[in-house]
Parts: C-alpha cells; sequence; structure tokens
C-alpha cells in the first residue's frame, strides 16, 4: 500500500483490507473467513460487554467501567461495520489518489513526502507503543 501503509497494514491484520484480489479460491475463503471470524468476535465480546453492564447494574464503579468499555466497543462495531460496506468506495478514492495530478513532481517532493512518512511511521509506532504500555 503506497498510501497510508501503516493505517492499512493494520486494517489488514484486522481483515478489513486486501490490497488485491486473491486469484487462488482456497486463500480468498481463508481471507474471508478470517475476516468474519474477527467481524464475529468484535460484536460478541460488545454483546457480552452490554449483557455485563445489564447485570452488574446495582453496583457503580462496575457499571461506570463497563460503560466505557461497552461505549468503546459499539462504537468500534459500528466503525468496522461500516469500513466493511463502504470498502468499494474508499477503493475508488484511492486510484483517485493515485492519478499523476497527486503524485510528487520532482525529487525535491519525493523528499519531503519521504521526510513526513518517516515522520508520521515514527509517531505512529511512539502512540502506539504509549497505549500499550498504558
Amino acid at each position: 500500500m503506497d498510501i497510508l501503509p501503516v493505517n492499512f497494514k493494520v486494517l489488514w491484520f484486522c481483515g478489513a483490507w486486501k490490497e488485491r484480489k486473491e486469484e487462488n479460491i482456497v486463500l480468498a475463503f481463508l481471507h474471508s473467513c478470517y475476516r468474519y471470524a474477527v467481524l464475529l468476535l468484535i460484536y460478541q465480546f460488545t454483546i457480552f460487554e452490554v449483557i455485563e453492564v445489564i447485570r452488574m447494574r446495582n453496583r457503580i464503579s462496575e457499571v461506570t467501567e463497563g460503560l466505557f468499555m461497552m461505549s468503546t466497543f459499539i462504537t468500534l462495531c459500528l466503525k468496522y461495520a461500516n469500513f466493511l460496506l463502504r470498502r468499494d468506495e474508499l477503493s475508488a478514492l484511492l486510484e483517485c489518489l493515485r492519478v499523476k495530478m497527486c503524485q510528487p513532481r520532482n525529487h525535491t517532493e519525493r523528499l519531503i513526502i519521504e521526510a513526513h512518512s518517516r515522520k508520521d511511521t515514527t509517531l505512529y509506532r511512539r502512540v502506539l507503543f504509549a497505549n500499550i504500555v498504558l
């Protein structure tokens, strides 16, 4: 992926994105199974979190923690479903960004893009590491 490579690598890992169609029907089937397994796990965890909030409704501290987790996972479910439903539109948008007009015109512009790309990747990795540590 030439545009936002780290972001699309994360989406690929979650099963929501693949750059090209698989020629091998077995690999395509396995990718579909993986995508729906991730989707099922996310939705299942969200449903169990809703049940947990309902079950713990008399203890305010557990309800507060549960509501935070529940709202986070409900948002994740909606974003994941929205992304899966609009994946073709995103592919069309990415193709529009690959036209000659949106590409660097000379060596200076390429250097600027490479410098910002390295900064973005480094910043992304630092934020990801900080979130993992916390």
